[in-house]
């Protein structure tokens, strides 16, 4: 979703999303909206303000004419009140210190009702790929193990020995090597036990224990690798040449980066200023006002 410019008056605060917020938070904000603006699009749906209940009070607190927001589409079969309570509930979970079940259950409802996939779900969290899947696992494991991993006493890493595992699978190595789990390092004792309950030599403990196997593609206990090509002397001369040079290129383009960076930052408090003042604003050529609202849409 882009950010635009939106006039502050027009948006619309639902009495369900208007809430009390801390003096301590409130201040905290108005601090770094002074310095800096607002640097947090507010999420919209229609004319509705679904996120930003704090940034818009402050904004109109503060006089400035314009916000950064951004919209969110209701999808077919729901109002928007019922969807943006729905938004607030998966902000509320997003912004709380879960636990990794919780987390679990937050990513299954981000899936179920917004419909996204793990790339999607890991984008809108600010996480990769890998911790979505690890935080989905948690929900695969019998109670005792997820109750341990919330709980800090078996690392997320150390958990992994229970993939594709099936219950009773899990309950006999559970019972065995629970302290074990506990207090080794979570990689060590993670192949440790990969490697005593095999796929091939416990089959009987894995719901799909050729898929296992060949997702490991082991060769004498080492992933198999690519032969790789042979690079004679002359090509070695031209590629280390090459790589010099893109070197050298790459210095100059980080040096003009930094200066862009530099420039960018210490244009952000001025335009933030002007913007905020009706009367300078006003004083502003129409051509030159786009110009500074791009700039704003990104920086500002």
């Amino acid at each position: 979703m882009k950010a635009e410019l939106r006039s502050t008056d027009s948006i619309l605060i639902p009495d369900y999303v208007s809430r009390d917020a801390s003096k301590v938070d409130n201040d905290q904000m108005r601090q770094s909206i002074e310095k800096y603006g607002i640097r947090q699009p507010l999420v919209l749906v229609g004319d509705k303000l679904a996120d930003g209940l704090i940034r818009i009070r402050i904004a109109r607190l503060l006089g400035i004419p314009k916000v950064p927001v951004v919209y969110d589409e209701v999808p077919g079969g729901k109002d928007e009140d019922t969807y943006i309570r729905e938004i607030r509930f998966i902000i509320d979970e997003k912004r709380q210190d879960l636990l990794p079940s919780q987390k679990a259950d937050l990513i299954i409802k981000l899936k179920s009702m917004f419909g996204m996939n793990h790339t999607q779900v890991a984008a809108y969290l600010g996480i990769n790929q890998d911790s979505v899947t690890n935080w989905l696992a948690v929900k695969q494991y019998i109670e005792p193990v997820a109750r341990a991993v919330d709980q800090g006493l078996v690392t997320m890493h150390a958990a992994r020995t229970f993939d594709g595992l099936t219950e009773a699978g899990q309950r006999f190595i559970w019972k065995r090597h629970q302290n074990d789990l506990m207090t080794e390092a979570g990689g060590r004792i993670h192949k440790a036990l990969r490697q005593q309950y095999s796929p091939t030599s416990h089959a009987e403990f894995y719901r799909n224990a050729d898929l296992i196997k060949s997702r490991l593609e082991r060769k004498g206990g080492k992933r198999q690798g690519k032969t790789r090509p042979t690079i004679t002397k002359e090509e070695k001369r031209r590629l280390l040449t090459s790589f010099e040079m893109r070197e050298l290129e790459l210095k100059e383009s980080s040096a003009e980066l930094h200066q862009l960076k530099h420039e960018i930052t210490a244009a952000i408090a001025p335009v933030a200023a002007i913007m905020r003042n009706e009367k300078l604003w006003s004083m502003v050529p129409t051509e030159t006002r786009e110009e500074i609202e791009r700039f704003a849409e990104v920086y500002v």
